[in-house]
């Protein structure tokens, strides 16, 4: 069974040449491909794939577009920092002691979320109960309008996270810089601002660990036009992001500098066959980018 999702905004953030495009433009997308992975984190729960309806996207009405055009009320806000551990006492990282940095990179959908269970195994004694945890979904989670954007059954909104994203971002700017003031350890997963975290918790004298998570486009992908039907949050990716990411993690891996009293792990994940993660070494990791089609800056 295949499905032909003729919504403007995903198929215009679809920027390769993929499978996922059909002749016109509109996405293609086979749904046994869309529910196939059993083991993300969207399927976690033991769902499947009959569960879920495909929504019907339309442009945001202009009175939910006024209430996502907003950032957190002060309530949304106190519930949204509880969440993400800024307010606990474990995160707080005594002045004796090097705070620590754990940064996850790749592109949206790449199970950098669902690889969170496996850091002990890098990581010897990491707790998340010990880490401010700096990721959006937290606060979205709790900013009212975003919720009633997605919680419309049936339907989408073209515009509705585009809207709502500058007052996000805005927030976890916030939200880290006082974190990183008041020296809490912190966990980033990112796809898009790797370099500028790395570079800002190590000139505040963190401990920075990097593991760089890859999966391939065409995954990233079908994942994220899934997650968009299912969650209701309006994909945005594009190749483009997904080649930035992975450049992103190659480089940043290759250039730590193990002798640094900031440099921690610097790993790089193969994640194609989903949550069963290889490590690679950064030659691996750069033949797999180049014939996977990343562009690459050699040095």
């Amino acid at each position: 069974m295949s499905s032909n999702h003729n919504t403007s905004n995903q198929s215009s953030s679809l920027l390769c040449e993929s499978p996922l495009i059909n002749g016109n433009g509109s996405i293609e997308i086979s749904m046994e491909a869309v529910y196939s992975n059993a083991n993300d984190k969207d399927n976690a729960n033991g769902s499947t794939a009959n569960e879920y309806n495909l929504r019907n996207w339309i442009t945001v009405p202009v009175e939910l577009r006024k209430d996502l055009d907003r950032g957190l009320h002060p309530d949304e806000m106190q519930l949204a920092i509880k969440d993400m551990q800024l307010l606990s006492p474990l995160t707080l990282v005594p002045e004796d002691t090097q705070p620590t940095a754990v940064i996850l990179i790749g592109a949206g959908g790449a199970g950098k979320t669902t690889l969170l269970n496996r850091i002990p195994l890098l990581l010897p004694g990491f707790d998340t109960d010990h880490f401010f945890l700096h990721d959006g979904d937290h606060l979205r989670r709790y900013h009212g309008g975003f919720q009633r954007s997605c919680n419309n059954v049936g339907v989408g909104y073209i515009g509705g996270w585009q809207t709502v994203k500058p007052h996000i971002r805005a927030a976890k700017a916030v939200l880290l810089q006082r974190a990183v003031g008041e020296r809490r350890n912190v966990l980033i997963p990112t796809g898009q601002h790797a370099p500028m975290y790395v570079e800002k918790v190590r000139a505040a004298g963190y401990k920075t660990h990097i593991i760089g998570v890859f999966a391939d486009c065409d995954t990233i992908m079908t994942r994220g036009v899934r997650r968009g039907h299912e969650t209701g949050r309006e994909y945005l990716g594009t190749v483009g992001m997904w080649e930035k990411a992975s450049r992103d993690m190659l480089q940043l891996v290759r250039d730590a500098e193990p002798d640094l009293p900031t440099s921690g792990l610097a790993m790089l994940l193969d994640n194609r066959e989903f949550n069963r993660p290889a490590e690679l070494t950064v030659a691996q990791m750069h033949d797999v980018l180049v014939k996977s089609g990343v562009p690459l800056v050699e040095e």
